[in-house]
């Protein structure tokens, strides 16, 4: 009695089924590769192209190597072969079916003050921020995105969007830094101590003065020993400008003293100088002084370079003080 005739099983739908979806799963990760919005440049999506399509030939040869005894219409109707090439389906279209996106929320850094009409770029995709500083990007694939955010009178701001965030489609903060504005003043004559927002003690240098300030109204005061300090006056400092003030006439106190130039200087220079206990800038400096004599002492940071000095002011001539500060002997 001879051995019974294996038939082998037909060739169904349920099989042209999973053998479709394979072929159509294979086919849609080489465009997704392709579609990915920048992430890799041409070479590197040639090679990951190629080496898909090679590990699923490799695959598919080494499947029916393995199953020589099954036919290939048997393998394919196997169950967990059914539910694998589901399982792929969905994790595959879960990536290129654009249906993700990602909240971007607008604020500036410090204050958290939202920044409606901030303009949001995510690749190629430009949009614009509500009022409460949001924008939301849909229709995205689930792959990383560089992300750029401007506004008006504020650092723009440059990060990458992660595959995660936008898979999971999270709210990305994002915190600008606002441009500071510049002060520029002068006074005549010279050498006048700037003070600025109501601070009478601490003089914040000496005209012509130039200094950077955070946007917004501020307030400006002149000082300058002989002459009649300057009531405060109001200024505003502008994102990313700069701010020039007239040119302030210092009027001569009545009954002033006569002054004359004395320019100090140190070695190092940079010193903080200060003359009868008044900070007057750091050397290399010149100020009006009156005849006579004078106490004259140097700084460097929050150490004395020595004892205070005297000086003695002629009427004929300007006087050069050295001092060899922070230098041992």
């Amino acid at each position: 009695m001879g051995t019974p005739r294996k038939v082998k099983p037909k060739w169904g739908w349920q099989n042209s089924v999973v053998a479709l979806l394979l072929c159509i799963n294979l086919c849609a990760f080489t465009w997704f590769l392709w579609a990915l919005p920048g992430n890799f440049d041409r070479t590197t999506k040639v090679v990951s192209t190629v080496a898909s399509w090679v590990v699923s030939l490799l695959a598919f040869f080494g499947v029916k190597k393995a199953s020589s005894h099954t036919s290939f219409a048997a393998f394919l109707s196997l169950p967990p072969v059914g539910l694998c090439t589901l399982a792929i389906t969905v994790g595959v279209w879960l990536f290129i079916l654009p249906i993700h996106g990602v909240t971007v929320s607008v604020v500036a850094a410090g204050t958290y003050h939202p920044l409606p009409d901030a303009a949001v770029t995510l690749d190629d995709k430009k949009l614009l921020a509500g009022p409460d500083g949001k924008v939301r990007a849909n229709s995205l694939l689930a792959a990383s995105y560089r992300l750029k955010v401007e506004s008006d009178g504020y650092d723009p701001q440059e990060t990458t969007v992660a595959f995660e965030d936008v898979l999971r489609n999270r709210n990305i903060p994002v915190a600008l830094h606002a441009r500071r504005g510049t002060i520029k003043a002068a006074s005549n004559p010279s050498a006048a101590a700037v003070y600025l927002d109501g601070d009478k003690e601490t003089m914040k240098g000496q005209t012509p003065f130039t200094q950077e300030m955070d946007p917004g109204r501020h307030t400006i005061r002149f000082a300058k020993a002989g002459y009649q300090p300057t009531a405060w006056e109001e200024f505003e400092i502008q994102r990313g400008r700069q701010t020039e003030l007239p040119l302030r006439t210092l009027q001569r106190q009545a009954g002033a003293a006569k002054e004359y130039p004395v320019l100090f200087a140190s070695d190092p220079s940079g010193a903080i100088l200060v003359v009868d206990g008044k900070a007057w800038g750091t050397t290399p400096s010149q100020v009006q002084l009156t005849l006579g004599q004078h106490m004259v002492r140097y700084k460097l940071g929050n150490v004395d370079c020595g004892p205070p000095k005297p000086i003695k002011v002629p009427p004929y001539a300007v006087v050069g003080h050295l001092d060899n500060c922070g230098k041992q002997p």
